[in-house]
């Protein structure tokens, strides 16, 4: 009997021994695992100390070269700087709250009949308001150029104040008040 136990024993070694499936997949794990750890370990040490080394070399030449620079400038180009700066900050205030008059003129120009005349021309800004004084040839060259103060988008409304024919003309005064777009600044 003796024979036969051996038997088991042989068998049940010969299962559970090197039955040619080993742990190659966790030992193939284990590798690329390594590999990787690897791998990244040597880039964190090259960022950490080659590139990290480089950038606090380029800082500091930067850095260099700034000084260098200032020392080069003059206590009164500073203050000559800062003074524009100043001046420049000012004047892009006044020019965005700015009310452009000159479109007043232009948008008269190109309303103003030939046969009509201004001898005054008064703008009060605040009221968008322009009293207007002239001569006009005829009453009809009178109506003519009401009608293109009517017609006319950038006046919300006119009045004809006094008319009255003197020396062969038509002196007039009106007053017309604009829209408020016509004030505001073009927009760059």
């Amino acid at each position: 009997m003796a024979p036969q136990g051996l038997q088991y024993a042989q068998n049940v070694r010969e299962q559970f021994s090197s039955s040619g499936r080993g742990a190659g997949l966790p030992k193939k794990f284990l590798t690329f695992s390594f590999v990787v750890f690897a791998f990244v370990l040597i880039v964190y040490l090259g960022l950490a100390f080659g590139y990290g080394t480089f950038l606090r070399s380029s800082i500091d030449k930067a850095r260099g070269d700034l000084g260098s620079l200032s020392s080069q400038i003059t206590p009164q180009q500073k203050e000559d700087l800062a003074t524009l700066y100043s001046q420049v900050t000012n004047i892009r205030g006044l020019l965005e709250n700015h009310a452009l008059t000159s479109q007043i003129f232009t948008l008269f120009e190109a309303i103003t009949s030939q046969k009509v005349e201004y001898t005054g021309f008064d703008i009060s800004v605040p009221d968008r308001e322009v009293s207007i004084e002239g001569f006009a040839a005829t009453y009809e060259d009178l109506v003519s150029q009401l009608v293109l103060y009517e017609e006319s988008p950038q006046i919300e409304r006119y009045s004809l104040e006094e008319s009255e024919y003197q020396k062969g003309v038509i002196r007039f005064k009106a007053r017309v008040v604009l829209t408020k777009d016509i004030l505001q600044p073009i927009a760059l």
